[in-house]
């Protein structure tokens, strides 16, 4: 061997001492180490007498050798030529030692290759971090399915609550009935049986009293029929919207005559999916408004009229009353919402809440149109079951 070739075989078994991996040459017709570094005598334990006196088969986990064998055959065969694979290792104290090993063919003088160089670099580190998240994963399945349990536990809990206060808030109002419509019966009978014993100032607080207790039994009622709203079942089934309106405006007759109102009603309207009762309920509290928020001296104009969609059926009730601010809107269906002086437009605040919970029990919308001083148009939208009306035509209600 020249002097080139000298130094060149030194730099070679330099680097091959000094790498931060381990390296050994392993004879492809053994298996066995022909050479080993020094960072392999540390991963494994073994010192290079040892580890030159073993296969690479010595090495791998008996769990994995035949899997490992089959690899380095395939190898050694040609059949593979990018050998890099992922071995659990024996350490000679009995540790497991995760390694990804690489190898390399070795050409020899006669050109035929005999061993080949395997790099092995230690991933047991990485490899228990993989398994940890692993394992991190399980508990926090389970973690999350015990959640979503426990949500679903609290949330029937809650619901439960919810009726049981709807079911206790529904009884104490009706109870609250009877005293009240005492007060304003009594009251009622002192003013009518004694009024020689009662002044002008006393017979006025009286009438006070009087027209607070009817108030206080609209309002119980009303809150009575928003408990029912909330709580009963409510069967569907399709709805004849023009026999419901009739008889509305029938029942409102008095009260439309006496406020000089006209009420036109484009018949007929499309029937609806819902329920009769709550429908009513809806359609008056909204014709009732409409008669009711008008200016002072102002005769109210109503129009009523039905649209078709492919689906569904929106129902309008218009007016020319004082119209609600769009910063407004929203709060309009909330319970004892009012935006307006009690003494000039009286009500109980419940009315538009009526709406809303009956619009929701029946799986509908509801929404308006209206600008402040421009009067109000309301809309009800719900599912429809009759084909499309083929004739329309207008009929005015006085």
């Amino acid at each position: 061997m020249d002097a080139p070739e000298q130094e060149i075989e030194e730099d070679y078994r330099t680097a091959f001492e000094l790498a931060g991996v381990g390296k050994a040459h392993v004879d492809l017709g053994t298996g066995r180490f022909t050479r080993v570094n020094s960072k392999c005598c540390e991963m494994t334990g073994n010192s290079a007498e040892e580890l030159l006196g073993m296969t690479f088969k010595d090495l791998i986990h008996p769990d994995a050798q035949e899997e490992a064998l089959k690899d380095f055959d395939k190898f050694v065969s040609g059949n593979v030529s990018d050998y890099s694979v992922e071995w659990p290792c024996v350490c000679k104290d009995g540790k497991t030692m995760w390694a990804v090993i690489r190898a390399k063919m070795l050409p020899s003088q006669a050109g035929q290759p005999k061993r080949m160089l395997a790099v092995i670099q230690d991933i047991s580190t990485r490899k228990a971090a993989e398994q940890a998240l692993l394992q991190a994963k399980i508990p926090r399945t389970d973690y999350a399915q015990e959640l979503e349990q426990r949500v679903a536990e609290r949330t029937a809990r809650l619901e439960e609550t919810i009726k049981s206060l709807d079911t206790f808030c529904y009884s104490v109002a009706h109870d609250l009935r009877a005293p009240v419509r005492a007060i304003h019966g009594y009251v009622s009978m002192l003013i009518e049986q004694h009024p020689q014993q009662l002044d002008e100032t006393g017979k006025e607080y009286l009438k006070r009293i009087m027209a607070a207790a009817r108030h206080m039994d609209d309002l119980i009622n009303d809150l009575l029929v928003y408990g029912r709203m909330s709580h009963l079942d409510l069967p569907l089934g399709e709805v004849d919207v023009n026999r419901i309106l009739t008889g509305i405006l029938e029942n409102l007759a008095g009260e439309i005559k006496a406020r000089k109102a006209n009420v036109d009603v484009k018949w007929p309207l499309a029937a609806v999916w819902g329920h009769p009762n709550v429908l009513e309920q809806i359609l008056a509290n909204l014709i009732d408004n409409a008669l009711k928020f008008v200016p002072a001296g102002v005769a109210p104009q109503i129009s009523i009229w039905s649209e078709e969609a492919e689906a569904t059926v929106r129902i309008y009730v218009k007016d020319n009353g004082i119209g609600i601010a769009p910063g407004h809107q929203e709060r309009i269906f909330r319970i004892f919402e009012r935006l307006n002086n009690s003494k000039e437009y009286p009500g109980t605040g419940v009315g538009l809440a009526l709406v809303k919970k009956g619009v929701e029990r029946l799986g509908a919308k509801v929404g308006l149109e209206s600008k402040e001083g421009a009067g109000s148009c309301f809309w009800i939208e719900l599912t429809k079951t009759k084909p499309p009306a083929t004739s329309q035509k207008t009929v005015s209600t006085a």
